[in-house]
């Protein structure tokens, strides 16, 4: 999949807000560009698209209290939660 992106300015995307949020959810990904600064805005969906051939493997280890704590590998990114699930919640968040 091939997509062309849109820079939009700053100013245009604050007089179009809704215009411009339609856009990102229903269509595709819109670059804003605020002075030098370049951001990209796009939706959860297509995150997802992009993120979907990519698996992360989340280390863990349970404490003597209960709790879990771990890390993604490859990241430098650790936390700790009560549940499993609640951990890769946490490392997702954080990544």
């Amino acid at each position: 999949m091939i997509l062309m992106l849109t820079i939009q300015k700053a100013t245009d995307v604050r007089k179009e807000f809704s215009s411009f949020i339609d856009t990102v959810v229903h269509k595709r990904p819109i670059v804003v560009q605020r002075n030098r600064d370049l951001i990209a805005a796009l939706s959860l969906n297509h995150l997802s698209a992009l993120l979907e051939p990519y698996r992360f493997t989340m280390e863990y280890e349970q404490e003597d209290d209960g709790s879990y704590s771990g890390s993604l590998l490859g990241f430098d990114i650790a936390a700790n939660a009560k549940s499993q699930e609640e951990l890769k919640v946490r490392l997702a968040q954080d990544l």
